[in-house]
């Protein structure tokens, strides 16, 4: 669900279902790029740019990175906190 809402909002359409291509939600490269970026910075997930253009389906994309064994980056949780607290004004 959070993958589906972190692609909505890159994407600004109301919601993504699991079969949407991202392509023709209206995505490229540039808006790929920011997805990358938004997935690492608020799910602390690095994935490789490139699986969006081979994965663009949302199932298909999770799947892969799923199996590929990609994880939180090592600072993935206490990046998370950080946005947190800073949205609480900790």
């Amino acid at each position: 669900r959070q993958m589906a809402a972190i692609w909505a909002d890159v994407l600004k359409v109301e919601r993504v279902g699991l079969t949407d291509d991202f392509f023709e939600l209206g995505g490229h490269s540039l808006l790929a790029t920011q997805l990358i970026s938004r997935i690492h910075t608020g799910l602390g997930i690095d994935i490789p740019l490139r699986l969006i253009f081979e994965k663009p389906q949302l199932n298909d994309f999770i799947q892969a990175f799923a199996s590929s064994g990609l994880s939180l980056t090592e600072d993935g949780l206490s990046d998370i906190e950080k946005m947190m607290n800073e949205m609480a004004g900790i």
